[in-house]
């Protein structure tokens, strides 16, 4: 699986962005010319040698962790959320200032996707939207759906034959989301792009996060043949993947500074060192809390549990200390 940002980029992207950015520098007089090319590719490959571009192939935002379903092998950990009674959106503003940090620090994003728990959910998700939407080095928005909600007319006409965004939409059979294919020809009648998946695909088998007491050499093997190669932003840090994010945010894992970049602490220029850096981690520590190794198992998606409140910590502890005082 590629890791690094050279094995996930094309190799001569770098460089043309450089070259269409040196364009944009400055037009000649006969843009078309031999003369324009020859310069113009050598500004580019000067620029791309003395500050190369940071293109992000792929990054995704959780906006909520709301959900309408609680599926038991969420790999984003939102049937930990309900059972412990913290499944909510997060404020909209705080998840602006997250995207705002991370984009200031990078020189453009390919795919950047939106999600949650059921990003529908977020009340103030067209106002989000709209925002993604004057974002210039956000190259393509999808928005990823559980299918179990109708888009609003407003999000539809938004995207209405708009090549820059699309929803992704899961396809866990209609038992779960009864009105999948209403939904999905909806939105295609609406000139909507919609990308999913088929009924019969299953989903990774990741495991608890328990300590499975690797060396540095065993996390490096699993860091390799993780099959999931998703960068992910979440409360301000913006992390390898979502186990990460969302286990260190509930307390389930320890994870280490390095393992993640802080958005919002940091300056432009350190933000940026460190988002280039963690491509170039050998592993994180999460990969000694994962079942993903070289023998992936899958589990079938979207298997419903019911919501255990006896987990739930108690909203208030004050009536249970001191309880009601006797008359005397």
């Amino acid at each position: 699986m590629p890791q690094t940002l050279e094995e996930l980029l094309p190799a001569n992207l770098g460089a043309e962005y450089c070259y269409q950015k040196a364009k944009l520098t400055k037009a000649l007089e006969n843009p078309q010319s031999a003369e324009f090319d020859m310069l113009y590719a050598m500004v580019a490959e000067r620029m791309a040698k003395a500050n190369p571009p940071l293109i992000i192939p792929y990054v995704e935002v959780c906006i909520s962790a709301q959900c309408t379903l609680n599926c038991r092998d969420c790999a984003n950990f939102m049937q930990t959320y309900a059972n412990m009674g913290r499944a909510k959106p997060m404020d909209i503003e705080a998840v602006k200032s997250w995207v705002v940090s991370f984009i200031e620090a990078v020189d453009h994003i390919l795919t950047f996707r939106v999600m949650g728990g059921e990003p529908l959910m977020q009340k103030q998700f067209i106002e989000f939207f709209k925002f993604l939407l004057t974002l210039p080095k956000l190259q393509h928005i999808q928005i990823v759906s559980n299918a179990t909600l109708m888009p609003k007319d407003e999000l539809l006409d938004l995207m209405a034959n708009n090549n820059k965004v699309s929803f992704f939409f899961s396809n866990y059979g209609p038992n779960v989301a009864p009105h999948y294919k209403k939904i999905i020809d909806t939105c295609l009648n609406r000139g909507v792009m919609v990308q999913t998946t088929d009924e019969d695909i299953s989903w990774f088998e990741m495991g608890d996060t328990s300590d499975r007491g690797l060396n540095d050499e065993q996390k490096e093997a699993v860091y390799k043949a993780c099959p999931n190669n998703c960068r992910h932003i979440w409360d301000g840090e913006f992390h390898h993947c979502p186990r990460s994010a969302h286990a260190k945010y509930l307390g389930l894992i320890d994870v280490p500074e390095q393992d993640y970049v802080p958005l919002t602490k940091l300056d432009v220029a350190e933000r940026r060192e460190r988002i280039r850096a963690m491509y170039d981690a050998k592993f994180i520590e999460a990969c000694n809390h994962c079942g993903l190794n070289k023998d992936v198992k899958f589990v079938k998606p979207g298997i419903q549990i019911k919501v255990d409140r006896s987990a739930r910590a108690p909203k208030t502890t004050a009536k249970a200390v001191t309880g009601k005082k006797k008359k005397s």
